[in-house]
Parts: structure tokens; sequence; C-alpha cells
């Protein structure tokens, strides 16, 4: 067979029987072109454009406090203009005067103004008016914003037919909302986070109640549908914890309820549940589809009666209910939905009977009191052992309870981790994986696998069969197999950890909960970070830094870190700063005793497997003393035939390096040389 490794552009790829596997290739593009002469200016707290025939604003200072007068000018144009986000978080500003030059508004221009009680518009503006300190488009019949300051009942001029989207977003004072009968919309978000809210009746008239609408309404207790209403948008009831019933007018033809709980008319499909009710609850026997996050949120809800008529369990349909201690699933059920279960964190096992024939992602995610999902032995498409849930031929582990206590060895038929398997698994304190694992199936960042263990807050060790082609372990930590990406750090380790040098990639949620990590220290090497990789190391008193400072983390990557960390680097690192760098006090710890000086990404031909190839390399001394190299790494499947030694001023050392591949797999890495140099300058590789 003609089986080959090969790089291009400094990454490794296998032929095999014609089939090109290729390692992802990144291509970064510079583009020149035309600079435009608009440019941001101030005037006061206002930030504006000059379109040199009108004027937009474009932000208002965030800290600035009390009314708020649009200027109809600024050079002598007219302001027309405020983009989106314009006003965005200035929660101090109480009123906003708009004058008749504007005709345009951009959207969310007035997020985040929770001290904004009133909005009034020059009567000579031809698109908008005002009315009682409510925007509205100028013949009012489209309410486009209340100010989020507003406090106690409103009721909605007679002309309105239409509420905008995220008209009373976050209108937290507003209590009570007379909508009249000529309003045929209810736009996406237009009551979100009114937590003020307690009751709506939605008139005759309105035929659309869109997704979100009253999502959050966390006093709302009532919500009555007239007959007029004909669609009811997705998570429009979400969050309204304290809503105990939902009723609808006998005549509707779309929609029904029964006990203050609703359905489709001919109550097949069990829409939304109100989420403050208590107790167990029977589903009607004709209900054959439990919708999405139709019971989400219920925290009240101790016990649930399926009937043996229904067929789905929608996404979401049982999210969060925190009290449900049981839920027998029917022979009748083939679908049961991603996330249908997650978050009922009293539930303690779980039976899929015969009939179930797909299980979305996460179905079980947060069930932290589980310990075990059984399986008919008749089921066509699924399993389980040992409590284990398993596709039917047990090559996709699919989820492993959270609560199940112990260790636990992957058996040897596993070919795939499903997304979340392990994630939230608190009982687990170690893992096996075997070499048939080629696929851990959660995240994106650096390739499978990346994130797999988050929440597993008793794991002391993973260790993968040495065999396994894509991933490997060293001292219970899990990492791809050529060891360039940190995968996953045991959560309950205590202690420092030095990452190995091999080591390129430090993955998403790496160390995230690791309570019992006191230290790290990361190799030149790693150029790329995760999100949440430090999150929640509360025992973490310094990170050592070997090399430059990260040129891009994301803002989540110290979340939980104590305040009293120490960030550490070595003499010649750039991008630290002093005293403090990202929050964090600073310590330069002088010289690194083998600090990374250049990095070499080499090419090579087509390789056969167990065959050998070379690439030369040349590492130059451009300075004026001598240059001590102490060290060179290469990655996995890579030697060398020169591990260190003096180069003169001006002198040169070529090193031979061999590539002699024996898997049939992805190679990468980088061949980095390390020196002790502490005086001299302009020491660097050529």
């Amino acid at each position: 067979m003609n089986t080959r490794g090969l790089i291009i552009g400094g990454r490794k790829v296998v032929r095999n029987s014609g089939v090109l596997l290729l390692a992802k290739l990144c291509i970064f593009v510079g583009f020149a072109g035309a600079t435009s002469s608009l440019r941001a200016e101030t005037l006061g707290n206002f930030t504006f454009i000059d379109n040199w025939t009108s004027i937009t604003i474009t932000g208002y200072s965030i800290s600035a406090v009390g009314p708020v007068e649009i200027p109809a000018t600024i050079n002598g144009r007219p302001v027309t203009s405020l983009r989106d986000w314009a006003f965005y978080d200035c929660s101090g500003i109480t009123s906003v005067t708009i004058p008749s030059s504007v005709t345009s508004i951009g959207s969310h221009a007035f997020d985040g103004c929770s001290g904004l009680t009133s909005i009034s518009v020059d009567v000579a503006n031809p698109t908008f008016s005002s009315t009682g300190g409510v925007l509205f488009n100028k013949l009012k019949t489209t309410l486009i914003l209340s100010p989020a300051g507003i406090t106690g009942s409103f009721a909605i001029p007679a002309s309105v037919t239409a509420i905008n989207s995220y008209a009373f977003q976050y209108c937290i004072g507003l209590t009570s909302v007379t909508i009249p009968p000529g309003v045929k919309s209810l736009g996406y978000a237009a009551f979100q986070g009114c937590t003020g809210l307690t009751s709506v009746a939605i008139p005759s008239g309105v035929t659309l109640v869109d997704s979100l609408a009253f999502y959050g309404c966390t006093s709302l207790a009532s919500v009555t549908i007239s007959s007029s209403v004909t669609s009811v948008g997705a998570s429009s009831f979400d969050g309204c914890i304290g809503l105990n019933s939902i009723s609808v007018e006998d005549a509707n033809a779309i929609f029904s309820s029964v006990d203050g709980v609703l359905f489709n008319k001919v109550k097949t499909l069990l829409l939304v549940y109100p989420a403050n009710r208590m107790g167990a609850y029977a589903i009607p026997p004709s209900v054959t589809s439990i919708g999405d996050r139709s019971f989400s949120g219920c925290s009240g809800l101790t016990g649930v009666t399926i009937p043996s008529g229904v067929t789905s369990i929608g996404n979401y349909a049982f999210q969060g209910c925190i009290g449900l201690t049981s839920a027998a699933i029917p022979s009748s059920v083939t679908f049961i939905g991603s996330s249908a279960f997650s978050g009922c964190s009293s539930i303690t096992s779980m039976t899929i009977p015969s009939s179930v024939t797909r299980i979305g992602a996460s179905a079980f995610y947060g069930c932290a009191s589980i310990e075990s999902i059984s399986v008919d032995a008749a089921n066509p498409n699924f399993s389980s052992t040992d409590g284990v849930l398993f596709d039917k031929l047990q090559t996709t582990l699919v989820n492993y309870p959270a609560s199940k206590p112990g260790s636990f060895s992957i058996p040897s038929s596993v070919t795939k981790i499903a997304d979340r398997a392990f994630v939230g698994c608190s009982g687990i304190t170690s893992l096996r994986i075997p070499f048939s694992v080629t696929t851990i199936d959660y995240g994106t960042y650096g390739g499978s696998g990346y994130g797999a263990f988050l929440g597993c807050g008793g794991l002391t060790s993973i260790s993968v069969d040495a065999a396994n082609p894509n991933f490997s372990s060293t001292d219970g930590v899990l990492f791809n197999k050529l060891k360039t990406g940190l995968i996953r750090y045991p959560a309950q380790r205590i202690g420092p950890f030095s990452i190995p040098s091999s080591v390129t990639i430090i993955a998403l949620g790496a160390f995230h909960g690791c309570t019992g990590l006191t230290s790290v220290t990361i190799p030149a090497s790693v150029k790329g970070y995760g999100s949440t990789v430090f999150q929640g190391c509360s025992s973490l008193s310094s990170i050592e830094f070997m090399g430059n400072a990260p040129e891009l983390l994301f803002a989540d990557f110290f979340d939980g870190v104590p305040s009293a960390m120490t960030v550490k680097y070595h003499t010649g690192a750039t991008g630290f700063t002093s005293p403090t760098w990202r929050g964090y006090a600073v310590v330069n710890l002088g010289a690194a005793p083998n600090r990374a000086i250049g990095t070499f990404d080499l090419q090579f031909g087509p390789v056969p497997v167990n065959s050998t190839a070379t690439a030369t390399m040349t590492i130059g001394n451009t300075g004026d003393s001598p240059l001590s190299v102490c060290d060179i790494t290469y990655p996995p499947g890579f030697t060398g035939n020169w591990s260190g030694g003096t180069i003169a001023p001006g002198g040169a050392q070529e090193v031979v390096v061999t590539f002699m591949p024996i898997l049939v797999t992805d190679y990468s890495g980088t061949v980095t040389v390390y020196s002790d140099s502490t005086a001299g300058t302009g020491k660097s590789p050529a």
C-alpha cells in the first residue's frame, strides 16, 4: 500500500491509497484599499461622523448624566441619523429630545439607557413623533420605543397597529399595559424583561405574538390570548417564572387552553405549561407531541405523567425542571429532543424504551443527580452498559450519567465520544480512553475533543491507550496525539503544573474549574489559547510565561482567578506591561534559563511510513557576541543531529532534521531553539 507522510506549508498530511487527508491550513491575506476621509469627531458628549452633506450621531459619553438634546445641526450640516447602539449603556441620561432633522434611528440606539424616562420629538419632524414620552412613527401607527425608565401603567394610543421589536424591552418599572384593539402584532422581544408587568390581555385584532415577546417577565401571573391570534413565536413566555395561567378565547381557531395550559386547537400539541405551577402534572391523553421548551424553567414541577400516545419530546422540553424527580418515557416515544431534560438536577435515573430512534445532543446534560441510564434491550438504536448510554453497536458513547461515581474504562468498541457526553459529570474520578476512540465530539477550537470534560470536578486522571492514533496522555493529562494541543487537565489535580514544550495550543476550557491548581508554567511554544482556559481556578497563585505575552486572549480567560495572582515573565519577553498586566501584578524573573530564540517550520517531500527524509535548517548569529544554544526541541516524528553549542558572532550552524512517520496520521509541529545567553546584542536565528 502506498502510504506516505507529506508536509504542505509546514503542515504534514498523509496520502493513503490516493486519498489525501489535509491538516487545517490557515492563510492570512492582507488587503490594501482606498482609505475613507470620514472620521469620528466629537462635540461635547457626542461622537459623530460628518458625511459632508449630513451628520450621523455615532455615540454619546456613557458617564454623562441628565437630559440630552440632540442638536439639529453640527458644522452647519443637519443631523439626520442616530447610528445603531449610539446611546448604548448611557444609564445616566434621563431624557432625549430629537430635532426635526433626524429621519433615521438605528436599532438598539437607546439600549441600556435604564434611567431614560422620556423621549420627545420636535413636532416638525416628518418621520417620528412622541406622546407621553414614548417614541412613535409620524402617524402613530407604530410604537417604536418606550424609554426604559417608564414606570406604572401605560395605555397605548388607539391609533397604533404594530408594537415594534424591543419596544418595551427591560422597562422594569412598567406594571401594566393596555393594548388597543387595532394592534395586529407584538414584535420580537417587545416586552422582554419587563419584570414589573403582572398581567396582559392580548386583544382581539392581534394575529402575531412574536418570539420572546414576554421573555423574562418574571412577575407576569396571567395571560389572555384572544380569538384572533394565529401565531405565538418560540420562547414567548420563557422565563415567566410567576406565570400561573394562560387562557385562550374559545373562538380561537389555532390555540386552546385547559386548566391554564396552552395547547394547539385539537390538543395534540402541548405548547406552554405555566412556570409557577407546583406539584405533579398529568398530560392529557390527546397529546401526541410535547413542544419545544414547553415545560422549560418549571422549577415547581415535581412529577409528570406522559401518556402512551406521545411520540416526541421537543428540544429543551423539560430544561431546568429542578424539582422533577422522575419522568417515565412511554413506549410510544420515538424522539427525545436536544437538551430535553437538561438541568433536571433531581432526576436520579432514566429508562429509554424500545421505541426511541433519536436522542438529541445534550438530552441529559446537567442532570446532576442521575446515576444510571438504562435502555430496553429491544431498542434497535441505543443500548446501555453499567448505566452508560451508547448507540446500539456501542461505537458511540452518548451520555455518561453525571452522578455515577468512580473510575470508568471506555469499551474498546467505542470510536466516538458524543457531544457533551461527559460534561458536568462530577462523580467520575478517572477515565481510560482506548485505542479505538478517534473522535471526541465537542467544540471546534483546535479540533476534536476540546472542552469535552468541562465540569468533571472529581476527575484526577485521564489515560489514553498508547496505540490511540489521535489522542495521548502524560501524567493523567489529555493531549492530542502529537502533544501539540493540551485538551484537558484533570479538575481535581492539586499543585503546580508545567506545560510540555511541545504544546502550541491550550484548548477551550483546558483548566476550567481546576480549583486545586496552584501555579502553571506556559512554554514559549504556545501560540493559541481557547476561551475559559483558567476560568474558576480559584487557587491559582501564579502563571509563568516562558515566552512573550499572548497577543490575543478571550475576555473570560481569567474569570474566577484570584486578584492576588502574579504573572511572571522573563527578560526579553514582549507584550507585558508594568506594574500590572490584564489587572494582575507582574514580576520579571530575569533571563530564562532556556529561552526560546527562534522557531522553524520545515517542508518535506513525500515520505512512506517508517521511511525517512531530511531537511536542513540554519541557525545564524547576527549579534556581536557568542550565541549559546542550550537546547533544541523537536515535535514527535522528528529528530536533529545537533542539540546545542556555541555559535560565534557572524557564524552559523546547519542542523539536519530527520522526519520518519510511523502512523497514518496528520503530523505537525515546531522546531524550537533555546538559548541561555544573557548578554550581547542581536542574537537571533537566521
